[in-house]
């Protein structure tokens, strides 16, 4: 891979991550979001790619919506109802449902505490 620079110390690098920060940022980055740890790891795929396969077998390509009215989706997640913080296995399927990337990310944008969704 040839030198790059680092996007955030702005320092030359021969070994970029994808996300094209060097090893010290990238390491930085990765300890910010211990999340990303699980996200980014195999059995996640497997558990999503599972819970979204039987969602869809059930009910289609169907975001039930959230804060908003159910709506067809063919970008359809899979999302913690309880915050992957706050419950204790982050495969554990009984924690999971299945939202379109948008009302995903609009239901992380909201307060655990004022989160009326079950």
């Amino acid at each position: 891979m040839p030198t790059r620079i680092c996007l955030t110390c702005r320092q030359l690098t021969s070994k970029p991550s994808k996300r094209g920060y060097c090893p010290d940022c990238q390491a930085e980055w990765e300890a910010e979001r211990p999340a990303r740890a699980v996200y980014d790891s195999p059995r996640w795929r497997r558990v999503q790619a599972r819970l979204i396969r039987a969602w869809v077998g059930q009910h289609g390509w169907w975001c039930p919506g959230y804060q908003r009215q159910g709506h067809p989706s063919r970008d359809l997640t899979a999302d913690h109802i309880d915050p992957l913080v706050a419950s204790g296995d982050p495969f554990d399927e009984a924690n999971l449902q299945v939202l379109c990337r948008g009302c995903n990310g609009r239901k992380a944008a909201t307060l655990p505490a004022t989160r009326n969704d079950r």
